[in-house]
């Protein structure tokens, strides 16, 4: 959930931590503050994962002054998985199912496969049909992107 204090905005997510401010100059203050509660807490920040500069990537997007995008994304998939590898494969198509306007008629192909044997172990060939299913998915991913809310607010990232 995002925490909002006056002209400072977080997201916290595991260990990501999205921070926007009204002014460019309210960044480092905003920063050096967090770092010290974090380290209070026993944690810490890695200086090496601040990006102070656009773009920003925030779990799994692409972040400018302009716009919101995922990042480019190619599906490296074998002729052959395993139910564990289709079930990961199919459990990231879900989740962005809904941002990406894919019907559950679209993936039908790609959810067919978990018809077959049980066994985590056991092999799910891809077809011609499932591999065209998966080309649709990564054209709709790379296709969509979002406007941000306020371009006004600079954004600094601290991973």
């Amino acid at each position: 959930h995002p925490t909002k204090n006056q002209t400072i905005i977080m997201h916290h997510h595991v260990n990501d931590i999205l921070i926007t401010t009204a002014t460019k100059n309210e960044l480092p203050f905003v920063i050096t503050a967090l770092t010290k509660t974090v380290q209070d807490a026993g944690f810490q920040i890695v200086s090496e994962r601040i990006q102070p500069s656009q773009p920003w990537i925030y779990l799994g997007w692409r972040i400018t002054q302009q716009e919101i995008s995922p990042q480019p994304l190619q599906f490296k998939v074998k002729d052959t998985l395993t139910l564990h590898e289709l079930q990961k494969l199919l459990g990231a198509i879900n989740w962005l199912r809904s941002i990406l306007g894919l019907t559950t008629e679209e993936l039908h192909p790609l959810f067919m496969l978990l018809r077959e044997d049980s066994s985590l172990t056991s092999n799910r060939s891809l077809t011609a049909e499932t591999k065209q299913t998966l080309d649709i998915c990564a054209k709709a991913i790379e296709n969509r992107q979002g406007r941000r809310r306020n371009p006004e607010l600079q954004i600094c990232l601290a991973l």
